[in-house]
């Protein structure tokens, strides 16, 4: 009575319990674990390098976006989304039982978002002023919320940990209350965080108008307020029972990235540069635990060529092809490149949440086994 009906496998000896380690409980498989941990502190060296030896460590923005589309896979992992969905049997039978559910396909739903999304960003992107503070509207969506998703992202991934703590581990009843404090917690920083975020991106645009010095200010002082938001994570993450048996503290510190914005543009891409490389270290364990546990000859191919042209699409984005060519004319085909490019996003986004969902009945029948299961 008073524990878990779900614990971790006890090794004994004589009687006795053998002591778990640190990372016995890994939500990855261990030799992926490695990757997933160690890249987000790779990021945060390039972005200490460019703070204190800026004039040896300049990257143009068109370098960032290749960079973070194709090392890091950018722009990989939102192919992957869509050719999963088709693919992998427990997120076609997903797509069934919530058709029966809504009594329409979630292709109809993606298509209506898809093109929702690109009328709208054409929109933003012509040469008339469609939207009052156009400069705002087109840096929140561009820039704001994907950051914003990536953030919620890392959220969700720490929960997993969490729900692998507790589907593995012995935990008695306090340490189970623990754990959820820690989680509203947890939840509540993550949400002062991309509230800060969304101030720090608003403060690089027309609606604050105000003395660079007093910008400046402004600015460290949001920066100021994410890091000390972020060690508030880190040291709940830390209090979490059981926390010490995986490598979720590891994982947070990836959150270390964010907040040197005013003095990084690699600090701005960061998140788009982890984000995309989370997901795919996600989708192959979903696979890894899918009945259809192989990717086929087929997938790969479709993958890197929709992956290739997900990076000629984001490459047509307005700041990169002026970072490239200053006086060039942003003409009618580029728009309409950006803008697909900006509605497939947009796409990835919707279709993510609701395939991660947990709470919705269908997504923890068919979904949370193979991001929950251990390898």
């Amino acid at each position: 009575m008073g524990y878990s009906q779900n614990f971790f496998k006890i090794f004994s000896n004589g009687g006795s319990s053998k002591r778990l380690r640190f990372n016995e409980i890994p939500f990855l498989d261990k030799k992926w674990e490695v990757f997933f941990i160690a890249l987000p502190f790779l990021i945060l060296i390039v972005i200490l390098c460019e703070i204190f030896f800026y004039d040896f460590v300049k990257v143009p923005t068109y370098m960032m976006a290749a960079i973070s589309d194709i090392i890091f896979l950018g722009s990989a992992h939102i192919p992957i989304t869509f050719l999963q969905l088709v693919s992998v049997p427990e997120f076609k039978q997903w797509a069934f039982e919530r058709k029966k559910k809504h009594g329409y396909s979630i292709m109809f739903e993606m298509i209506i978002v898809f093109g929702g999304s690109f009328l709208f960003a054409l929109a933003l992107l012509s040469e008339v002023k469609v939207f009052p503070y156009q400069d705002i509207v087109l840096r929140m969506v561009w820039i704001y919320f994907p950051l914003q998703h990536a953030l919620n992202q890392q959220l969700g991934i720490s929960l997993c940990y969490n729900a692998t703590i507790r589907k593995n581990c012995l935990l008695s009843v306090s340490d189970l209350n623990k754990m959820m404090l820690c989680e509203r917690k947890e939840k509540i920083a993550f949400s002062l965080l991309i509230i800060f975020l969304g101030l720090f991106v608003l403060s690089g645009t027309t609606f604050i108008s105000v003395k660079d010095e007093t910008l400046k200010v402004l600015r460290v002082t949001l920066c100021a307020s994410q890091l000390f938001i972020i060690i508030f994570i880190l040291k709940t993450s830390y209090d979490t029972p059981a926390s010490k048996k995986t490598t979720k503290l590891l994982f947070l510190a990836r959150l270390l990235t964010l907040p040197w914005g005013v003095f990084s543009t690699i600090s701005l891409w960061a998140g788009a540069l982890i984000h995309g490389a989370e997901y795919c270290f996600i989708a192959q364990k979903v696979q890894s635990n899918s009945l259809r546990r192989k990717w086929g000859v087929t997938f790969f191919v479709a993958l890197y060529s929709s992956a290739v042209g997900m990076i000629i699409l984001n490459l047509t984005h307005p700041s990169i092809i002026k970072s490239i060519m200053p006086d060039a004319q942003y003409s009618p085909l580029l728009r309409i490149l950006s803008s697909s490019a900006f509605a497939l996003t947009w796409t990835h986004f919707y279709l993510d949440r609701q395939l991660y969902r947990m709470r919705d009945p269908i997504s923890k029948k068919w979904v949370a086994p193979l991001v929950f299961n251990s390898i």
